[in-house]
Order: C-alpha cells, then structure tokens, then sequence
C-alpha cells in the first residue's frame, strides 16, 4: 500500500565562480549577470503560478537572465518556474541591514537560514547566495556564512550584498550635487554590480489603473506618492524646480506632475540603456555583473524604480532594457571626450560570425547626416570586438542640436542580428557635459581649462610641483594659518553664453570656502 508520494524535478547543471575576476560560469562557460530584483514579498498575496510564470518570461524577452530574490524566499511556484524556464537566481538570505545582537534573536536568524538553504538548495536555477542585504554583524556574519556553507558549499556567496568581498551597490543619481543630472554612466568602470538603479514616473493611465481616476485625493502622504516625496530632487533632474508637495494646492501639484511626465519616463528610459550599455561594454574588462533595482514594484507606486509597474504593464524603461540587454549588441560606447569606438558584443556561446557588418550613421536632429559608413569584421563567440575607432565615429559632443545615431549588425546573408538607437537632444548633451567631471589629464568638452601656472594674481599661496593626476603642472597651495588667498585668471570667452565655472581642489572642505568673483560681480555658488 503506497502511504506517501513525492515527485522532485532534478535539473543538472555545474555552476563554478572566478575569485579573482568575480564571474560566474555555468556548465564551464562564463556569463555575464543581466539581472533585475525581486522584491515580491509585498503582492505575494496577489500572485499565483499565471502571475508568476508571466512575470518571468516578461524578464526573459528583456533579456535577463538572473534574479536577485533580495532580503526573502519566494513561493515554491516561483523557483519551480525558474527551473523549468531557464532563469537564474541569486537567492539572498531573508535579513536586511541590523537586528539585535542578542543570542536568542541570533538562534532564530540562523533558524532562518538553514530552512531557506534547504528549502531553495535543490532548485537548479539558484546559481548564488548573498547571506545578507546590506548589512550584517562581524562575528555572527561568520556563524551564518559557516552554516550557508555548510548546508551547500557548490554555489558562490557574498557575505552581505553590497558589502561584501566582492560586489557593490552604486546608485549615481542619488546625490543633490552636479553629477546627478545625466542618465550617462560615462566614466564608471565596476566589477560586480549586485544593486543600482534610480527613479521615474509612471503614466496616467498606469496611475489611474491602479487607483482609479481620484489618484490625487490623498493629504501628500498617499502610498502611491510616497516614493516621489522621498526621491524627486535627489534620484530625478526633471524635478530639481519642485517645492515640497504641501506647499502648493493640489491642482497645481496635478499640473505639475502631468506635465513632467514625458521627461521623467524619457529620462528614465535612457537611464536604464545606459546602464546596461556602460557595463555590458566593459563586459570581463572588468564588469561581470549588473542588477538593477528592481523589476516591478511591491505596492501601487506613481513614482518608482521599477521598469514594470504594480500591475505588470511595462513603462518605456522595460524597452529601452529589453534592447540593452540583447545578445548580440552594437553599442556607440561613450567618454568624457566623445564617441570612444563603435563595439559589439556577442554573448553567445556557440554562435560566431566572420565577415560580419557594422553600419554607423550619424545624423542632426533635422536629418543631415554626419557620419555614415560601413565595416566588415568578424564576431567570435563570447567576445567584445572594437569596430570603429574614435577618429571615425565624428564629434558627437559638438553635433549641432543633438544629434541621433544609428548601428545595424548584420551577418553575410544580410540578416539583420542586432540594431541599436541613441538619441541625444542638445540639452541632454549641455546637461552631460557640464554635470560630469572627467579626471585629469581628460579635458572636459566645451570648457576652457585655466591651470594654476596661468593665475595672473596668486596671493598668499605657496606653490608646489605636482605629482600627477592634474591638469596643472604646478598647484597652488594655501595655509591653514595664514591670509585668505586671492587667485585671479583672465579668460576669453564668447559672450552669448552660459557658463559653469568649476574649482579642482585636493581639500573638499577648502573648496566649500571660497568667495567667486566675475569681472567683480560676487556670483551665487552651487556645492
């Protein structure tokens, strides 16, 4: 008589890490981690085997291929899906940031641990654990990454997402300073990236499916709106020109908001491209990983992080991630100076193309082409190949207006393989060049670079040889003790122009101090 049965689908597969270069290998192949979070826990209530196997394949046909199950376990149903779909999963311990240090919550935390072990272990699609997010206590973190060893010593682990041996949290716009008014992350160069991501609004219609059309009845403490009270002037440049949201009345704030939207989705959108772009370009020289935060949100939210709202309709990000996230991708890779080549990359493993072609078009924002050429190469498998040098790719930074640019792969057959788009107006290039501050010797675009050996009056300063890493061959140097120093620089400039004026000190703390003067007019300070 057959009291009890059991059915376990067994998937068989060799996932290995590279300790020094910090990627993961499945089967004996390295893969690049284009991953998103899941922070499902809040609407796991809401979601049944549909839902999750929808939310899935959504993240499939974007392209990614790893998913970050941050600070909890999901249901049995979603790694059962992952399993028979083909996605990878990070699975982090349920904790997150602090908790007592007493030794009873200690024995309940490691209780914790070792059912979420055995309870995820034999599931094929978890490929990692992170044994905490952001977080962790020094001697009781070594108890837990004991026991994850342990209980399953065949997968990486991190000892704490974000502070751990080897991967980062960054997220680039999340600063009231100049630098976070460009979706471009020209000029970061990372290894493992288990969190990034910034902030967007979602449409109307996405607002209103989701609380119906009185969406702005709350007292500024909505649920829905929370996420934009915390994050708009920090995460956002479209609203850097916002008050606090109980200073004005609420048709004005409704105005406001329905006003900003197509900026706020253009701008998020880009920020998502880029991204992926930046790192998958430096793809194991030396990025390996990149995980944005998150996928789709926990609760109905008008302002987010998510690609995908509460109610799975994708916003214009999840494109602009679909397209960034391609197998084979032409990318138009960026630096403080222009265009620094035209490359593409193939992850594919089996796949390669010889006698492939590169077509680049570069156009002004009224149609006139720039640029425009064509180059045979060839495509091996699981590889980055430069294409098009800098000197061919044309001045992007200085196309009148802005500018579009167009990249198409194809194989010898003419089959199209990949396409890519970029699509810079002349603010958007004004904001980048102006908002980001390349490292000497790289000059800046657009800027007139005065040295120290060119100050006409330098008062009260000693001077100093540098050492390198300086425009300047010579740095002026002041006194803790001694008189307030006067530097003086003379320039010629066109006169129909705006202008950010900035100081390079080696002291933050110094270059906070200072009083400005143009043609003896005291000017207004941004720090």
């Amino acid at each position: 008589q057959v009291l009890d049965r059991q059915f376990i689908r067994v998937g068989l597969r060799q996932v290995e890490f590279n300790d020094k270069e910090h990627y993961v290998l499945v089967n004996h192949h390295r893969v690049f981690l284009k991953g998103v979070l899941n922070d499902d826990i809040h609407w796991r209530s809401l979601m049944d085997r549909r839902g999750y196997a929808q939310r899935i394949q959504m993240q499939k046909d974007a392209n990614i291929n790893i998913i970050r199950m941050i600070a909890h376990q999901s249901s049995p149903e979603m790694y059962e899906l992952c399993d028979e779909m083909g996605m990878m999963i990070w699975q982090e311990m349920p904790l997150q940031w602090g908790y007592s240090r007493t030794e009873a919550i200690h024995q309940d935390i490691l209780d914790v641990v070792r059912q979420t072990i055995e309870q995820t272990r034999s599931h094929a699609s978890v490929v990692g654990w992170s044994a905490w997010n952001e977080g962790g206590q020094p001697e009781f973190s070594d108890r837990i990454t004991a026991m994850i060893r342990t209980l399953d010593g065949t997968r990486p682990m991190t000892r704490a997402s974000g502070h751990g041996e080897f991967d980062v949290h960054i997220y680039p716009n999340m600063t009231d300073g100049l630098q976070g008014r460009t979706s471009l992350w020209t000029g970061y160069t990372l290894n493992f990236v288990s969190e990034t991501g910034s902030y967007g609004l979602s449409s109307e219609e996405a607002v209103k499916e989701m609380v119906g059309d009185d969406y702005f009845h709350f007292d500024s403490v909505d649920p829905i709106w929370d996420n934009f009270d915390s994050y708009r002037w920090s995460d956002d440049p479209v609203f850097r020109d916002s008050p606090k949201p109980a200073v004005w009345p609420m048709e004005k704030i409704k105005q406001y908001y329905l006003a900003k939207i197509k900026s706020s989705e253009r701008f998020y959108a880009q920020y998502h491209k880029f991204q992926y772009e930046n790192a998958r370009a430096q793809r194991f020289a030396p990025t390996t990983a990149l995980i944005h935060c998150r996928f789709d949100d926990a609760y109905p939210l008008a302002y987010s992080g998510a690609p995908v709202n509460f109610t799975g309709r994708p916003k214009p990000a999840y494109f602009a991630l679909q397209n960034a996230n391609r197998t084979v991708l032409p990318i138009l890779f960026f630096d403080f100076e222009g265009a620094k080549d035209v490359r593409v990359l193939n992850d594919y493993w089996f796949k390669s193309w010889n006698g492939a072609k590169l077509t680049y078009r570069l156009r002004t924002r009224d149609g006139k082409v720039v640029k425009e050429l064509t180059r045979t190469f060839d495509l091996p498998s699981d590889s980055t190949v430069s294409v098009i040098p800098r000197e061919d790719t044309g001045d992007v930074w200085h196309v009148p207006g802005g500018f579009f640019a167009d990249l198409t792969v194809s194989s010898t057959d003419g089959k199209v393989l990949s396409e890519n788009h970029y699509d810079f107006t002349e603010q958007e290039v004004q904001t980048f060049v102006t908002s980001v501050y390349p490292l000497a010797p790289v000059r800046p675009a657009n800027a007139v670079v005065l040295t120290a050996e060119q100050a006409t009056t330098a008062r009260n300063v000693g001077k100093k040889t540098s050492e390198g890493g300086t425009y300047s061959r010579e740095l002026l140097q002041t006194t803790p003790q001694g008189a307030k120093p006067q530097i003086e620089f003379t320039a010629e400039v066109a006169a129909d122009s705006d202008y950010y004026i900035r100081v390079s000190a080696s002291s933050g703390k110094a270059a906070h101090e200072f009083d400005l003067t143009i043609d003896r007019k005291k000017a207004a300070l941004e720090t």
